[in-house]
């Protein structure tokens, strides 16, 4: 079980990495227009940037929304409303006023005629015949000219509203006003009058959809091979229509063999393929990322961000899809990768938005020649001069790469779209956000930039500070030892800012024991000479603990800690290691005892800091050194320094030593050169 357990553990974390390969591919696909896509953008106003557009296929133009509503608020305006009669409610009425004109009759104090009764009833049938009226609440206005539709017997007529009865006009029509004992009638009918025309709310809605139908939704149409859109040329509101027709019917002739699922899979294979690239580079040139968690989350946040970023842009139809400021992309992963990764993410991105834009070479050719500008312009991006210096040289390559695609395209100044050059200023000014995201994602992600090793690099941090006080020959050591590694660095093209701060740091240990080091030691008196060489050897080692406690404690990255860790090596500390065996030559030496833990440097900046360590501390052991002692000197530091393989790991080629060595020889000589003696002044 705890094989298993620890099987499980070793490879959760290369799984993990894995899966967020794949989730970012999924979620890159998924931005990807899985619908009928008509691959052409388009704007009222603006000029047609592609070429001219010929119609492949027959279609009809269709009309637009408002024209529709148009059609169909004249169609409802001119309806009439349905109502219906209802002889129900006529038979109902005539049988209970029947019933209670009776019962009028036999009360001999009211003495109501027969005749009267019979002439009653005769309006009410005569009232109900035309019918009494109850106009819906949607009809309060309606005049009495205004037109109904009756619906009697499965059949409908057309009447006017005068021509019907309201309740009032019914009384009086069905009650005489000379009639005897009108009050008591009226009393009779109030309960009894009811409409029988009533709204036909059904019918109506019914007719009304069925009026509508009969719009056309098209008004003439496009014949295969009839030109659309000259190249250039505005977009009208007949052209955005007739476009617009063409997008529709592309979609519906489409969409009959189209199935989203297989073209989402299709971008899932390009999607795989274009990542799996950055993935085989990442895995032979940046193998630090791969095996690092946060560095690869990092870049596949960067690149999933601007694809978002693409598609929303694209999605809230900004006025120009040259406002996303790709420019970023280059700008930070220089700061924290350097210059390979931050172009080979800069074209892998714009690889995958191609896809997502329906724009096409024209595109790429601007994004990314403004990125390969911002790469080798953004030059000591310490320097606030440099930020701006490298925007301007941004905005320079947008608006001159613009100009010749444009010219190629128009073959005249007058036909450029000049205000395109408007959105390339605002699309650097949003790149300059760049420079502030910086530290940020360096407290995010644990990264170091070139600024935060500016500001380690003042002496006036405390840690070095305290260095200076307690160990002052150590600090001198350490900033010598900084500018020969500084000049080696600029020699052999790696981060001299990098070599120089963490040089600074490297010996800050000493701080624990300073005067157990001879470069601090200011009078004949030796503390080693009361001690054993196994503990002479174990203090001597331990500056490297300590001072990895010390930056842990000071918070320095662990960039610089590395640095410490690893400026010795494996080596053995010689001069405690040869006076022991001097003084035990029968006596099987346990190396462990004078070597340093470790580990190796793992790249050319840590080896070239063990080389300016070495060479320095060895060439203050001359006395009154000539050139060639000092090219010998570091010639042998370096060649004992490689025959116990300690540059294994650094990937430095022999090449790079041999400039090494040559910069180090010629600052060493400036240094230690000797000078002439002056003559003494006669007395």
């Amino acid at each position: 079980m705890n094989k298993i357990i620890t099987f499980l553990v070793n490879r959760m974390q290369p799984l993990a990495r894995f899966a967020m390969f794949l989730g970012t591919i999924a979620f890159i696909s998924w931005l990807y227009p899985t619908s009928t896509q008509f691959k052409y953008q388009f704007e009222v106003g603006k000029p047609w940037i592609y070429e001219d557009l010929i119609s492949p296929t027959d279609f009809p133009i269709y009309k637009t929304q408002d024209q529709i509503n148009s059609e169909q608020e004249e169609i409802i305006s001119q309806m009439h409303p349905f109502y219906k009669k209802d002889t129900t409610v006529e038979i109902k009425a005539e049988r209970i006023a029947k019933s209670n004109l009776n019962r009028l009759l036999a009360d001999t104090t009211l003495q109501l005629k027969l005749s009267d009764r019979d002439e009653i009833l005769q309006n009410l049938a005569e009232v109900y015949h035309i019918g009494i009226v109850q106009l819906d609440a949607l009809h309060t206005e309606f005049g009495l000219d205004d037109i109904l539709f009756v619906l009697h017997n499965q059949t409908s007529y057309r009447r006017k509203v005068s021509e019907f009865y309201t309740l009032k006009s019914a009384f009086d029509e069905i009650i005489p006003p000379d009639i005897s004992h009108r009050p008591q009638l009226i009393k009779v009918f109030e309960n009894i009058l009811v409409p029988n025309i009533q709204y036909d709310q059904s019918t109506t809605e019914l007719q009304e959809k069925d009026n509508l139908s009969t719009i056309q939704l098209t008004e003439g149409g496009v014949q295969l091979g009839q030109k659309i859109i000259e190249k250039g040329a505005i977009v009208d509101k007949r052209t955005n229509r007739i476009l617009e027709s063409m997008k529709r019917s592309y979609g519906e002739q489409l969409g009959k063999n189209y199935d989203s699922r297989l073209v989402y899979l299709g971008y899932l294979i390009i999607t795989a393929l274009i990542m799996s690239l950055l993935w085989v580079y990442l895995k032979q040139f940046q193998p630090g990322v791969t095996s690092n968690t946060r560095k690869l989350v990092f870049v596949l946040l960067l690149i999933s961000l601007f694809a978002y970023l693409t598609y929303y842009a694209l999605s809230v139809n900004l006025p120009s899809i040259y406002l996303v400021p790709y420019c970023v992309i280059p700008i930070i992963l220089r700061t924290f990768f350097g210059n390979r990764l931050a172009f080979f993410v800069s074209v892998i991105v714009l690889l995958l938005v191609l896809f997502i834009t329906p724009y096409g070479k024209e595109f790429f050719f601007l994004h990314i020649g403004a990125c390969l500008v911002s790469i080798l312009a953004n030059v000591n991006a310490y320097y606030w001069s440099r930020f701006f210096l490298a925007s301007f040289y941004i905005f320079v390559a947008y608006a001159i790469s613009y100009l010749g695609i444009s010219l190629v395209q128009e073959g005249d100044f007058n036909s450029i779209n000049y205000t395109e050059i408007g959105w390339f200023g605002i699309n650097v000014i949003l790149t300059l956000l760049a420079y502030p995201l910086i530290p940020i994602f360096e407290k995010l992600f644990g990264f170091v930039s070139d600024i935060t090793l500016v500001e380690l690099g003042d002496v006036n941090k405390p840690l070095l500070k305290e260095l200076q006080l307690e160990a002052p020959g150590t600090f001198q050591h350490s900033v010598q030892v900084g500018n020969l590694a500084e000049a080696a660095a600029n020699e052999i093209k790696v981060n001299p800012l990098l070599v120089k701060v963490a040089s600074l740091y490297h010996d800050v240990g000493k701080v624990k024991n300073p005067l157990y080091y001879i470069e601090n030691q200011n009078t004949d008196f030796n503390p080693h000479e009361n001690l054993s060489y196994e503990e002479s050897a174990e203090i001597i080692i331990d500056h490297v603990i300590a001072g990895i406690e010390m930056a842990k404690k000071n918070r320095l990255p662990d960039l610089l800690i590395d640095f410490i860790r690893t400026h010795h090596g494996t080596t053995r500390v010689e001069y405690f290691y040869r006076k022991y065996k001097e003084e035990h030559p029968d006596e099987e030496v346990d190396e462990t005892k004078f070597k340093y833990p470790g580990p190796l440097p793992y790249s050319k900046e840590t080896a070239i800091v063990m080389m300016a360590d070495s060479v320095e501390a060895s060439c203050k052991s001359l006395q009154n050194p000539s050139g060639d002692d000092i090219s010998d000197l570091v010639d042998k530091v370096i060649k004992h320094k490689m025959d116990e393989g300690q540059f294994s790991n650094s990937d430095l080629t022999f090449k790079e030593i041999d400039q090494i060595k040559r910069v180090f020889k010629k600052m060493l000589k400036s240094i230690y050169h000797i000078r002439i003696a002056y003559p003494e002044k006669k007395k």
